[in-house]
């Protein structure tokens, strides 16, 4: 006697989490139905700001080196980055980070912003910071160039390599260097 299997097509879901992915809906456990994750947004255009989310423009400014002074922020048509208002900074930074593609350390990331070079606090949401983005939505330098934050390397971190690399100089190096440092604070 042989047994003949029937294929049938399962019935197809698309869930919040993944929204490119088909999932079965009979292997679909009840706590899945509903995005427990408040950092996973459903799919949806990207506003300027909505009730809980603000998209803005991130660049990178490659500061690892604080001896080197012709840093700009890259690229030079920044991506846009969807923050939750509602989420500290530090579990969003990772995000940015990996879009950007920076040369820091995730650890040593800080965010700037560009219109008026304070830091935003990693520890706080954006909504607790509101004081700070204040004149961030309007458009910067009067030619229609949008403001953006910079992922830029911790002040400490750069401090600490400026004194790094002072004690590990010598001759004409550590002229060099404090020729660089002399150049920074002018």
């Amino acid at each position: 006697m042989s047994l003949r299997l029937r294929r049938e097509p399962l019935p197809i879901a698309l869930t919040d989490q993944a929204p490119s992915v088909a999932v079965p809906v009979r292997s679909l456990p009840q706590h899945l139905n509903r995005p427990q994750c408040p950092w996973i947004l459903p799919p949806r255009s990207f506003p300027h700001r909505s009730d809980q989310t603000v998209s803005v423009k991130e660049e990178f400014l490659d500061d690892t080196d604080p001896f080197n002074s012709t840093n700009f922020p890259e690229p030079t048509r920044p991506p846009l980055y969807t923050f939750r208002e509602d989420i500290p900074l530090i579990n969003q930074i990772a995000g940015v980070h990996r879009l950007l593609k920076a040369p820091q350390k995730p650890d040593d990331c800080a965010l700037q912003l560009s219109h008026n070079g304070s830091y935003l606090d990693l520890e706080s949401t954006l909504a607790e910071q509101r004081d700070e983005l204040e004149g961030f939505q309007e458009e910067g330098g009067g030619r229609g160039k949008k403001h953006s934050i910079i992922l830029r390397t911790q002040l400490s971190v750069r401090v600490h390599a400026c004194i790094e690399k002072l004690y590990n100089s010598t001759g004409r190096e550590l002229r060099r260097a404090l020729f660089s440092l002399k150049q920074i604070f002018q």
